[in-house]
């Protein structure tokens, strides 16, 4: 039933941006914000009906079932590495050195096991409980980009697990987001238009999420590359905001270019971007012979589409600076899309990363950035910036578990991720609107003023710092048990992110609410006197645009708690952000989500397996936080403590943006030169002799036309004897 509107997700919120944008006086500003949100809202209700359908219609596996063949396959592992590395059973035939070796019966019958659960013989249990309805997934398509009849390339609705989480989480987020933002942006020049770029930009993700062709994913992310860039621009008299929104638009284009080289070479082997046949493939096999050699090149593409969506490394250096957009949008970026869709992309292309063997390059990656991001967090003063320090890190958490072939954990911690992630941005504007000021250290005593903003926004560090039965607990925590398993090196730099994150969310945390008003020690430092090298603007630049600042503390000066359209949201995502985390739980829910999104078949580990690592988890995170309150809650926060080359360092981001504007954005400058000479001398060139020349032929055919009768007679009379002769010369010349 509710599938057959499912396309109405993303039309609500579409429909939505075109009457504010063609009725908005009409509507005026409240009027436009309550028309985007209750668009929202229909998204919301119409997404959880049909998860509710989907949850009905999908293959339901055994929970036990599930364990026991976890237990197998990893003794089946361990066994396998033991007889190739000549440590056999005593059953098996000793063979010389160098000669395979056969077996052995151990390995047979748990092979056999093995077998017999995922193919149980009639009579017997397995690991499925009950198929999938005959039509799930939901697909529907309708005719586009048909010629003559042919088929063309429809355009179409897969709506699978992935899709039904996936969406319903980006439809509730979005809400929450809207319905704060009319509270927030209250006062704001161009008010409804805010309204109308974030309908846009939630209708595009949710398209994006439920296309059935890659092709027209790529074209729902573009829509949300321009609104991005929109939205991050929104004060656009700021130069900063000018900065960043170019920023962002032109590094993410470096990896929206490799998605479209990817999808063209994808399809020139393929002769299809349809993303149910690819994932049949991929499963069956036939994907990585179909595209041979050029998968790991197609895979790679995709890849850096998703490292300039996600801001992975290096193309980073973006994110932080998205924050000078208002801080709905940063939710919405951070939380409900953009940088969302780059995890998603490789999620749903995962059958070709794992043809092309790229799943080793993207857990470095994901490993690297979650270290590298976290390690700059505890350096920064304004809580908008440590957050997007936070998000980059934990994207790249996301990416480390798709990486190594944990699909589920990844998607679990991208769903806990949006909820406690979006609670933390929209509580830091609460903080930003209650204390005029983004820098912590310019915040006084908050949790004096903000009793709701200081409860909810605990309860969203807690779950980011990966307290224990918050949700960021669980699906971290899979995530360290999925790598610790793979990769022993990123597991490490899983764990010391895991400190760093307890680290600098405690700090924020207890500066911003619990400390006294002060001038930010680092604004006075040397580094900071240059101007924002991050957005290539000078001192003078600064000074310019702090005579124009906009500044959203409402004109207050003294603390004070948000009001009910910002509170509201904050108390829903805070109590979303403390029991998302148990759908996926193995004490509670039987595993649901486990055995809901998955690829191929799911994975689920007993739970003795797992108690090693929630107590690990647990030391990691209380070693981060006893860190940051012995070192800030009875001593002066003002007091740097690192020493001066570090700071330096880490405000400075690795010098890493210095770097772009020096080479590349220089390159790119100096190259202005060549093309304004090729335009002016060789383009105008060309264009000023054709105009030349046409006024020289106008000019000659101008002196015939005398006017004179006599003239144009004699001209008449000579063109009837040239025609005479050109006749006469063509009979003579047929008669021979």
């Amino acid at each position: 039933m509710f599938a057959d509107y499912a396309l109405w997700i993303a039309l609500f919120p579409a429909l939505g941006w075109l009457l504010i944008s063609l009725f908005s006086r009409a509507l005026g500003g409240r009027g436009s914000a309550w028309l985007a949100t209750g668009m929202m809202v229909l998204s919301s209700v119409l997404a959880i009906g049909i998860f509710l359908e989907a949850y009905n219609a999908a293959p339901v596996y055994n929970s036990g079932k599930l364990q026991e063949l976890y237990k197998l396959e990893k003794e089946v592992k361990a066994l396998e590495v033991s007889e190739k590395t000549g440590v056999i059973s005593s059953e098996t035939e000793v063979k010389p050195a160098g000669e395979a070796h056969s077996a052995s019966p151990e390995l047979l019958a748990l092979e056999e096991k093995v077998a017999a659960l995922k193919t149980p013989a009639p009579g017997q249990t397995g690991i499925l409980t009950s198929t999938a309805l005959e039509n799930f997934p939901f697909v529907q398509e309708w005719s586009w980009l048909s010629i003559k009849g042919e088929a063309g390339m429809p355009f179409g609705i897969y709506y699978d697990q992935l899709a039904a989480i996936t969406i319903l989480m980006v439809a509730v987020v979005a809400t929450l987001i809207h319905l704060f933002s009319i509270g927030y942006m209250s006062g704001e020049d161009r008010y409804p238009t805010f309204f109308a770029y974030i309908n846009l930009f939630a209708a595009a993700m949710l398209a994006m999420v439920m296309s059935k062709n890659l092709f027209h994913v790529l074209l729902f992310w573009e829509i949300m590359g321009v609104m991005s860039y929109l939205l991050i621009g929104f004060f656009y008299k700021k130069k900063s905001a000018q900065q960043a929104q170019k920023k962002a638009f032109l590094t993410v284009r470096i990896g929206d270019l490799a998605f479209m080289a990817g999808l063209f070479w994808l399809y020139s082997r393929l002769g299809t971007l349809d993303i149910p046949t690819i994932i049949a493939q991929g499963q069956s096999g036939e994907l990585a012979t179909a595209l041979g050699g050029a998968a790991f090149g197609i895979g790679m593409l995709l890849f850096i589409a998703a490292v300039g969506k996600s801001a992975q490394f290096p193309l980073h250096v973006w994110l932080p600076d998205a924050m000078e957009g208002p801080t709905p949008v940063s939710a919405m970026i951070h939380a409900a899309t953009m940088v969302a869709a780059g995890v998603y992309l490789v999620a749903r292309a995962f059958p070709i990363m794992e043809a092309g063997h790229v799943t080793i390059v993207i857990a470095w990656i994901g490993g690297f950035t979650a270290l590298f991001a976290a390690s700059m967090a505890p350096a920064q003063s304004d809580a908008k910036k440590i957050m997007a320090f936070s998000t980059l890190s934990q994207l790249g958490y996301m990416f480390l578990a798709l990486g190594v072939f944990g699909y589920t954990a990844a998607m679990f911690h991208l769903l806990t991720h949006a909820f406690f992630k979006a609670l933390l941005f929209l509580g830091s504007g609460s903080m930003i609107h209650g204390s005029g000021t983004q820098d912590i250290f310019e915040m006084d005593h908050l949790a004096k003023y903000q009793k709701w903003t200081l409860g909810t926004v605990w309860i969203g560090a807690a779950s980011l710092m990966g307290i224990p039965f918050f949700a960021g607990f669980w699906s971290k925590d899979e995530i360290l048990h999925v790598v610790q398993g793979e990769n022993l090196p990123l597991y490490l730099m899983a764990c010391a992110t895991a400190v760093l994150t307890a680290f600098y969310t405690s700090r924020m945390m207890i500066i911003a609410f619990h400390k006294p008003k002060t001038i930010s020690p680092w604004n006075a430092a040397v580094w900071n006197q240059q101007g924002e090298p991050s957005l290539n603007m000078t001192k003078v630049d600064l000074d310019e645009q702090n005579k124009l600042e906009h500044g959203h503390g409402h004109g207050s000066s003294h603390p004070h708690e948000s009001g009910p359209e910002m509170i509201v949201p904050l108390v829903l995502l805070a109590t979303l952000a403390m029991v998302m985390g148990f759908v996926g739980s193995p004490l509670l829910a039987d595993n649901w989500f486990q055995r809901f999104v998955y690829y191929g078949i799911p994975e689920v580990p007993p739970l003795s397996s797992l108690w090693v690592g929630f107590i690990v988890s647990a030391v990691l995170v209380f070693v981060g936080v006893g860190s940051a309150f012995a070192l800030y809650w009875n001593r002066d926060h003002t007091v740097q403590i690192a020493p001066n080359w570090l700071t330096r360092l880490l405000q400075r981001r690795y010098f890493i943006d210095d770097y772009y504007y020096a080479s590349v954005a220089k390159i790119a400058f100096d190259l202005q030169f060549v093309f304004a000479w090729f335009d002016r001398v060789v383009v105008d060139g060309i264009v000023d002799f054709v105009g030349g020349a046409v006024t020289v032929i106008g000019d000659s055919l101008r002196r015939v036309q005398t006017g004179g009768v006599g003239w144009y007679a004699s001209l008449t009379v000579i063109g009837a004897v040239v025609m005479v002769l050109a006749f006469a010369i063509a009979f003579a010349g047929g008669a021979k």
